[in-house]
């Protein structure tokens, strides 16, 4: 028989007043409420009976069970890091092959086309799930199934008795929820255990965590119904009341399932996002209560070993979190920041620069956490680097560069600090001012451009200047001088990140698609590329292909300065282990004024009467604009633009099958593009400059990928809009099957979508 502190369930004191002396325990029926321990021959034979149909024991065996499922998938992730990063390492010299695809690359284009893909239905967009994989979404359902089938086909979900022991369901729930708390833990955090053994970033982890979270809340309910209905349905309310008297699981049971419910309420998307920092704080307080609390209630019972789990792997991740944040500690001025420099940009985009020290290295694609002191103490918000760490000379700045668009919060808060000292900085300059003498520019001050007027068709000078924002509210007055403000100081946190493999040894062709401010994403990667090709490395890249699509041509100025240092670096290739690189942009106006399109129209709808592409509609010349450029490299080139195309727009009615046709030309904004050539797709762009094509519409995703996925191995790098990323997840998905029949010698197209948690 079972240990007697295992076998004796019902409360202390229960049901009252204790047993008169001329009654004898060993002869009372089952249904007596004093028979509740071994004394009584009918709670041994009914205990006993009730054993034989449930052995405890076996019910243990189920967290094994959980733990060898997501041990096993873990370590295939952790083998297939492994590998890759040997064969990344040990890579031979890169070559341009054009071998046809080998069996394990036709397998692995088959899974991929099936993986990448994402759900774009409306279901699906309400409920969020169009951001995660038919991969992850495979995966989470398979987990689903495991997690669904352990506990209840078995049945058998209550005790004839509550006195007999806890309730079969309630155990079998509790060893899951008890083998998934470190895995939940080990999820958790931005440098954590699954981290470091597979390279997958936490931001690709965190609907992993999430899930596991909501999985343990759902178990924890179904643990809990049982273990409050049992007790009532043996001795009524008063037995119930006597356990939480006695203090018994169920009390600590109570407070265990209030952090759960708070974590899993908080930690709904709708909620999240309304409330980001109070949901942190909230977050990590009742994280420790859940821990604490299952500390007392599970100490103990039948699983201490995940207790002494939680807490190593809740060790191990801080002592990686600790190394990680101060590796790059050089002196204890660094825990207040490091020096850093706002400028405003375009469309209410921020320019962050942080001076940090020449040991602070990052990898492209990687992000960083950003806390201002003097904005904010308690906020840190992630932001992806838009820079690499590399000097062009000795003693040059070595600067982390971030984007950052206001919207609200901190990101608003950081605009407005960025406005008030651009403020400042006006008005001291009109006091230092001489005022006959000349204005520091003309046009438009957010986009530093220089309009000349004089021709008959407007020229656009691009000038190299640190732009700021003219404020006309009335706390920038200029009625009084103003003294500078205090230095600015940034708390950086990182660099974090997915695990990315070298482009440069393993891809001839590198497409990246950006939108919006999601090209942050991107312009890293072109950096690096094209700083090893004037490094005369010798790389496997052949092509790079950026598709950007933005409101309007003044947001160009985002990135202008990153685009004229790679299109100088990828001239600059002059040996003969680095073949030359083909290296272009296309930027795609999707909000230009008075542009028409109707709504789900394609490219080849919005095409002018002349034959085009489906990727580059042209349309006749008609008003013309010539942009002037200055690069210091190469002599002053001036090139001419067709205007904006006229799309000609198909519409039909819904009362009739007549289709309307309407044309309109809006005017082309003007663009400050140093040291690149921006054309039409008609033109011939320089050899010594990177082509810019202009597309007045939205690009049609699945076109570019056709059209730009050339070569035997290909990258394709997105990141912007969750509508953006889902189209170029499914195109990539549909280019596979150029690998499984062998178009072209191509063996093997990828894809990296950036973002944070979904």
């Amino acid at each position: 028989m079972a240990p007697d502190n295992h076998r004796v369930y019902a409360p202390i004191g229960w049901p009252g007043p204790s047993l008169p002396d001329n009654i004898s325990i060993e002869d009372l029926p089952i249904s007596s409420p004093y028979c509740v321990d071994e004394r009584c021959r009918a709670y041994r034979e009914g205990f006993a009976l009730d054993e034989t149909k449930t052995p405890l024991v076996p019910l243990l065996r189920y967290s094994y069970w959980t733990v060898w499922f997501y041990t096993i998938w873990l370590l295939l992730f952790t083998a297939i890091y492994a590998s890759h990063r040997i064969h990344d390492h040990f890579a031979p010299r890169p070559k341009h092959s054009s071998h046809r695809p080998s069996l394990t690359d036709k397998a692995t284009a088959l899974l991929r086309a099936y993986t990448y893909r994402r759900p774009n239905t409306r279901f699906t967009r309400a409920l969020g799930l169009r951001q995660i994989s038919h991969g992850t979404l495979a995966l989470l359902a398979f987990s689903t199934l495991f997690l669904a089938i352990l506990p209840w086909p078995q049945g058998h979900f209550l005790r004839a008795r509550f006195r007999f022991g806890s309730p079969p369901l309630s155990i079998r729930c509790a060893m899951l929820i008890s083998a998934l708390t470190p895995l939940s833990v080990a999820l958790a955090g931005k440098v954590n255990v699954i981290t470091w053994m597979t390279g997958v970033g936490y931001e690709r982890l965190n609907v992993l965590h999430r899930y596991t979270a909501y999985a343990i809340f759902v178990l924890g309910t179904v643990h809990t119904i049982p273990h409050l209905y049992a007790p009532v349905q043996d001795g009524g309310w008063s037995m119930l009341n006597k356990l939480y008297a006695n203090q018994k699981r169920e009390l600590s049971g109570t407070p265990l399932y209030a952090a759960m419910f708070g974590l899993t309420f908080f930690s709904v998307p709708w909620v999240r996002r309304r409330c980001y920092e109070g949901f942190k704080y909230v977050h990590f307080v009742l994280a420790g209560v859940y821990l604490a609390c299952f500390f007392w209630h599970a100490y103990g019972n039948f699983c201490p070993n995940y207790i002494y789990a939680t807490i190593a792997v809740l060790l191990f991740s801080n002592i990686l979190r600790f190394t990680q944040r101060h590796r790059n500690l050089r002196s204890l001025s660094s825990l207040t920041g490091f020096p850093t420099r706002l400028e405003y940009l375009h469309a209410n985009v921020v320019r962050v620069s942080v001076q940090v020290p020449r040991s602070f290295t990052w990898k492209p694609g990687q992000h960083a956490f950003l806390c201002v002191p003097s904005l904010s103490v308690v906020q840190s918000h992630p932001f992806t680097i838009a820079n690499v760490p590399v000097l062009e000379k000795e003693g040059e700045t070595h600067e982390m560069i971030f984007l950052v668009r206001g919207h609200r919060g901190f990101t608003r808060t950081l605009l407005k600090e960025c406005e008030r000292r651009d403020g400042d900085e006006s008005t001291m300059a009109e006091l230092n001012m001489d005022v006959d003498g000349e204005k520091a520019f003309e046009g438009d001050p957010q986009r530093g451009l220089s309009v000349n007027t004089g021709s008959t068709s407007p020229t656009v000078t691009g000038k190299p200047q640190t732009t700021h924002l003219e404020i006309s509210s009335p706390s920038t007055s200029h009625s009084s001088p103003t003294l500078p403000r205090p230095l600015l100081r940034t708390i950086i946190d990182g660099p974090y990140g997915t695990h990315t493999r070298p482009l440069h040894k393993l891809y001839d062709t590198v497409l990246l698609i950006a939108g919006g401010s999601g090209i942050t994403a991107c312009i890293p990667h072109i950096l690096d590329l094209s700083h090893r090709v004037s490094q005369h490395e010798p790389i496997a890249t052949q092509r790079i292909h950026l598709v950007w699509a933005i409101r309007d041509a003044a947001c160009f100025s985002w990135v202008e300065r990153e685009l004229s240092v790679a299109a100088r670096w990828t001239r600059s290739h002059g040996s003969s282990a680095t073949p030359p690189i083909e290296f272009t942009v296309d930027v795609y106006l999707t909000r230009a004024r008075g542009l028409a399109e109707s709504p789900g129209a394609s490219e080849t709808e919005l095409s002018a009467a002349t034959p085009t592409s489906p990727i580059s509609p042209v349309s006749p010349l008609g008003e013309v604009q010539t942009l002037r450029f200055f690069d210091a490299a190469v002599e002053k080139t001036s090139y001419t633009l067709p205007a904006m195309p006229r799309p000609v727009l198909h519409l039909q009615r819904a009362d009739s099958g007549h289709t309307s046709t309407t044309t309109r030309t809006p005017r082309l904004p003007p663009i400050d593009t140093t040291g690149l050539s921006v054309h039409s797709p008609t033109s011939l762009s320089s050899p010594a400059h990177v082509p810019i094509t202009l597309h007045h519409c939205r690009p049609v995703i699945r076109d570019v990928v056709e059209k730009k996925v050339t070569g035997h191995r290909a990258m394709v790098m997105a990141c912007g809009p969750a509508d953006l990323m889902c189209d170029v997840a499914n195109a990539v998905a549909g280019v596979q099957r150029r690998v499984w029949r062998g178009e072209a010698g191509m063996a093997e197209v990828a894809v990296r979508l950036g973002g944070f948690g979904v």
